[in-house]
């Protein structure tokens, strides 16, 4: 199994950013032409825009242009074994739903993995609001290509900010047994809509932690959980094998308080 050397980890972090940037772009240029013609998936909440197809397209050209060998696994279907022990995963725009309202807050999030699933660098990219958020195994956390320095852990449970989500039409009375001891114990819930993006800023300090109960995929938080390893935060993830699954990242401080309020 690939052991990458620290410059393969930073070849591999700036290729993430282009990759990011590249898929950006191009969602963005298509919701600025009013191109965004959407189609449902699995439900009529699950949808897809020509604004995903678009930045996938350009996250492979870049990828494959860097990296021909590599493989990758997206989204939106597309996928590539690979040949030299990196495989991507890609979410070429996270919170579509967002995109096709015009909200800002959706994310492009692509990573390079192991043959295991185990991230080596990443990056999440919120074109809208004009963030860019790296990292790469033991290289740390970058926003806007320069280092995040680790910010204090809020004083109190009581006083943290932290990031939620839940699943798209869900309707399981615990959730909101959840969401009240959570609003109880904590002092202040958003919920930006995608947990890419979501994770990134939780990852460099501006929530104290995140909250997800939700159906989550590797390329929903690979490149996420990658930067919020690197930021030092305990993450916990329980895998339902049907419904919702459940993760929490959070600043070491607060992190056993939280799980018992959101694990029981």
């Amino acid at each position: 199994m690939l052991t990458p050397s620290a410059d393969l980890v930073g070849e591999l972090r700036s290729l993430a950013e282009s990759a990011a940037v590249a898929g950006g772009a191009a969602a963005l240029s298509c919701v600025e032409q009013g191109d965004i013609s959407a189609s449902t998936k699995t439900t009529g909440l699950d949808i897809v825009t020509d604004a995903d197809h678009a930045s996938q397209r350009a996250i492979i050209a870049t990828i494959e242009s860097a990296r021909p060998g590599d493989g990758y696994v997206t989204e939106e279907g597309e996928q590539r074994d690979s040949t030299t022990g990196v495989t991507w995963i890609v979410d070429p725009v996270d919170s579509t739903a967002n995109l096709a309202r015009d909200l800002p807050v959706w994310s492009v999030s692509v990573a390079a993995c192991r043959e295991d699933g185990t991230g080596i660098a990443g990056a999440v990219h919120a074109p809208r609001i004009g963030d860019l958020f790296s990292g790469g195994k033991g290289l740390g956390v970058l926003a806007g290509g320069a280092p995040v320095p680790r910010r204090p852990d809020a004083p109190s449970l009581g006083t943290a900010m932290g990031l939620i989500g839940w699943q798209s039409g869900q309707r399981h009375r615990h959730l909101g047994t959840t969401l009240v001891s959570l609003i109880a114990a904590t002092g202040r819930l958003r919920s930006p809509g995608s947990p890419a993006l979501g994770l990134a800023w939780t990852a460099t300090g501006s929530a104290d932690f995140a909250y997800y109960e939700q159906r989550l995929y590797e390329w929903d938080i690979a490149a996420g959980l990658l930067l919020c390893r690197e930021a030092g935060l305990e993450i916990r993830m329980d895998r339902a094998p049907s419904g919702p699954h459940k993760l929490l990242v959070a600043q070491p401080r607060h992190f056993d308080e939280l799980a018992g309020v959101v694990f029981g």
